[in-house]
């Protein structure tokens, strides 16, 4: 079985909380995701060493194959210099070893007109 991760762009619109709920399937069933952990990057291009931000992933339903990908106002002041599109991706690591790209696409960001700080 050949595994590719899917393509999704992240839209982030500073200053909001960014939130995409995300349903890993391999052929078409939900992947139970118990004994996986999951890293988010967010970088300027894939072959740069900086990590811009590092959204959270937490498992919402288990046997669904859902996980929510978060990333809070507070976490996104690299996306703020001069940034308007780079790359994400989310990596699962089970237990036994094996690795998983799960989604992965290009970053749009956005600046917000109305701001609270």
């Amino acid at each position: 079985m050949t595994h590719q991760p899917a393509e999704y762009p992240l839209d982030v619109y500073l200053g909001d909380t960014c939130d995409l709920l995300v349903t890993w399937k391999i052929d078409g069933m939900p992947v139970l995701l118990d004994g996986w952990t999951f890293t988010a990057a967010i970088r300027r291009h894939r072959a740069s060493e900086v990590v811009l931000a590092e959204p959270t992933v937490l498992v919402d339903d288990a046997e669904g194959g859902v996980f929510l990908v978060t990333l809070p106002p507070a976490d996104q002041q690299a996306l703020t210099e001069g940034v308007s599109v780079a790359v994400w991706d989310v990596q699962a690591e089970h237990s036994d070893g094996t690795v998983r790209t799960i989604v992965t696409g290009p970053v749009n960001v956005r600046r917000d007109v109305a701001r609270t700080a």
